[in-house]
């Protein structure tokens, strides 16, 4: 039991550790010191390239769209109307001059865009709706992560990227990543076997072993304060690095994927893996559209007297809202509590706000093995407040195990799965196949996959 509940608070510590080591620090606007010019069409199409020395935006958007062979037509005023025909009869998009602000943020350009120098800062002409900005161009530590070559040596400081990293096909060029990275399982076996080197902990990365890699791209999280310090210092001896964004939602997830495949020199693949994530999360909400129950759900780490659970403003709280229920720690649709009330992201909750929540489905982040053993023994030792639930009274508490559990808490590639696992619990039988979802499960949960198997 003791080396279980050393598991429980090192999965805590992956989770919400950012919490605490999420320091402040100041965004550059592109301080990769490269200008880059970018035309995106939305729906991750994006064309991007370094702008000349001393042109305008309007020079650039011609000179990309003549060497693209694009056509661009003109409103009477001057303004870009169409770009290759877009946007087409209906679309309520519009293109616009972005340039970056001291928040290292896209803000529309107000001026005319012969009057802004590129040499001022990056820019991209973006086809958005009206208060959408384009596709993120810096990562979370404002640095461009455009026009860094193709990487061949790569090394990762989470899980998270890690597994990004192979969703892209890259498997091969990692030659580092953090002891916890063990997914795809190839990864941990490779380390065991010396083929890839541990750079350290998940929260202590070793600057000395990531320099005897020599990589060329080194990618971390922003909610480790760690990561963004080490990658600011490699870049300092000329290393390549990107840090991606925290995954307190579904599009965080999709913009880390294509900043993390660009990074790597293949934006391309990046777009195609992006938008397959996308297609695959919309078929679980598509299935589940139709029913008109949304139950509460509890995420919890544990079945202590103060869990650690999921709050609004999560990645899996964002997948609650595309299977098909409510999170029931938001104060905003659950009845039963006031929105001062609402938990935001990984906090602990007391017994009385279990009660009060009344979860109505409730997924255990379990460290123990996917067995009937196991999950008895969780089930006779809850409290009385789990057991006051609708979810305990249903016979509605599942167990989640092994590379599901992994699955649940890291904000990546395999989102698209995550979503139609809870969708299937919430819903059953709003899925043509009605693949029954057992009360725990662990390193099989493939098994009960259909729609997001494979990328």
């Amino acid at each position: 039991m003791n080396t279980l509940r050393l598991k429980v608070i090192l999965s805590i510590i992956l989770v919400v550790s950012g919490v605490f080591l999420g320091l402040s620090f100041t965004k550059n606007s592109d301080s990769s010191g490269t200008n880059t010019f970018l035309l995106d069409f939305g729906d991750y199409n994006i064309k991007g390239g370094t702008a000349s020395e001393g042109s305008n935006a309007s020079e650039a958007l011609v000179g990309m769209c003549t060497e693209l062979g694009y056509p661009i037509t003109y409103d009477g005023d001057g303004s870009v109307k169409t770009i290759n025909g877009l946007p087409g009869a209906g679309d309520k998009r519009s293109w616009n001059l972005y340039v970056l602000n001291e928040s290292s943020a896209w803000e529309k350009y107000s001026g005319n865009p012969s009057e802004y120098k590129l040499n001022e800062g990056s820019a991209s002409w973006g086809l958005c709706a009206e208060g959408r900005t384009p596709t993120p161009m810096v990562d979370a530590s404002g640095y461009s992560f455009y026009n860094l070559g193709v990487a061949k040596r790569i090394v990762c400081l989470a899980p998270s990227c890690t597994e990004t990293v192979c969703a892209l096909g890259g498997e091969d060029l990692i030659v580092g990543t953090d002891r916890y990275s063990n997914y795809p399982a190839t990864i941990a076996a490779k380390r065991a076997a010396g083929i890839i080197a541990e750079t350290g902990s998940y929260t202590t990365p070793s600057m000395e072993k990531i320099l005897q890699l020599n990589p060329d791209l080194v990618i971390g999280i922003s909610s480790q304060y760690s990561h963004t310090q080490m990658i600011q210092k490699l870049r300092a001896v000329g290393i390549n690095g990107v840090v991606t964004g925290d995954g307190e939602s579904l599009q965080t997830v999709y913009d880390n994927t294509y900043m993390v495949g660009v990074a790597m020199g293949i934006p391309d693949k990046a777009t195609q893996i992006t938008e397959k994530l996308k297609e695959q999360v919309e078929q679980t909400r598509t299935f589940v559209s139709s029913t008109t129950e949304r139950p509460y759900i509890m995420v919890s780490l544990s079945t202590d007297k103060a869990p650690w659970v999921a709050g609004v403003n999560t990645y899996i709280s964002d997948i609650y809202s595309k299977s098909g229920a409510y999170n029931a720690f938001d104060g905003s649709v659950n009845v039963h509590i006031n929105k001062d009330k609402t938990i935001d992201g990984w906090k602990q909750a007391n017994p009385e706000s279990i009660v009060e929540s009344n979860p109505q489905i409730i997924l255990v982040i379990s460290q123990y093995e996917s067995t009937q053993e196991n999950y008895d023994f969780i089930m006779a030792n809850l409290l009385e407040e789990w057991k006051s639930t609708d979810a305990y009274k249903n016979d509605k508490i599942y167990m989640v195990c092994g590379s599901a559990a992994d699955l649940m808490q890291r904000p990546s590639t395999r989102l698209a799965q995550a979503t139609e696992l809870v969708g299937r619990i919430f819903h059953e039988d709003s899925f043509p196949d009605k693949i029954a979802i057992p009360k725990f499960f662990g390193n099989e949960y493939a098994n009960y996959l259909t729609y997001s198997k494979t990328l």
